[in-house]
């Protein structure tokens, strides 16, 4: 109750608010929406009650949110309620639970986020989620950090393999990024059902030029034999690769929190 009060006591002034204690969780859910000039909001636990409140919050001033755990409609919301100064958005596990709750986070971005630098995940399920990358991407031209999770739907077209589905899904992605992309970005890091051929990988890298130097991270293995190797030396050496990283989503985490 102190804690409480004492938050309240000084919600004018509060400008970084961080929690990873399930107990204080439910204790501050009514508080913090109070906290209305919050430039940072950290939050490790996400409880019932608290994302209640959180549906509701307008933090009108912030610039970084950062949540593990929470169903992305309540995302939606937040970011729907601030006001438009928002720079980071990462969301660990973020609660998906069909196709339009992830393309409405996409979209929800692109129209109340235009400072954005840092984003995190943008999942891509359907060409309808990557033509509304496409206008976020042309939208969102402060933008220097981008992680896409895409995942491929295994009921479908069952003749084509995993490999494949894979492969087309990279392409596509690489395509609108070469068309799309603003001159910011720097850091592009791709996890899940997302691969790369020799060939587009190539193409993409050639198109990336002229551009800063790339830090490309992929949760997928496969990119360490000698024709890949080469071809990522190549454009190391030409400045176009920064570095090119094999991560699982552990360590993709740990470089976007960095």
């Amino acid at each position: 109750m102190k804690i409480s009060s004492a938050l309240k006591k000084n919600a004018d002034t509060l400008i970084y608010f961080i929690n990873s204690i399930e107990y204080f969780a439910n204790k501050f859910s009514k508080v913090l929406p109070e906290l209305y000039n919050l430039k940072v909001l950290i939050l490790n636990i996400v409880t019932d009650v608290l994302e209640y409140h959180l549906k509701t919050s307008r933090f009108q001033h912030l610039e970084v949110l950062q949540i593990d755990y929470i169903m992305i409609n309540t995302v939606n919301c937040m970011i729907r309620n601030s006001g438009g100064r928002l720079k980071l958005i990462f969301i660990c596990e973020p609660e998906i639970f069909d196709h339009d709750e992830s393309l409405t986070f996409i979209r929800t971005v692109r129209e109340n986020c235009f400072l954005i630098e840092y984003l995190s995940p943008v999942f891509i399920t359907s060409d309808d989620h990557i033509i509304e990358l496409e206008h976020l991407l042309m939208t969102c031209q402060k933008l220097k950090l981008l992680i896409l999770a895409k995942y491929n739907n295994y009921y479908l077209d069952e003749d084509i393999t995993y490999e494949k589905r894979m492969m087309a899904s990279g392409e596509k992605i690489l395509n609108v990024l070469i068309n799309s992309a603003p001159i910011s970005l720097n850091v592009i890091g791709t996890i899940y059902d997302c691969k790369f051929s020799i060939n587009i990988l190539g193409k993409f890298f050639e198109n990336w030029k002229g551009r800063p130097a790339l830090s490309f991270i992929t949760s997928k293995y496969g990119y360490d034999n000698e024709e890949y190797t080469k071809l990522i030396d190549k454009y190391k050496d030409n400045v176009v690769i920064n570095e090119f990283i094999y991560s699982y989503m552990e360590r993709i985490v740990d470089y976007f929190r960095s």
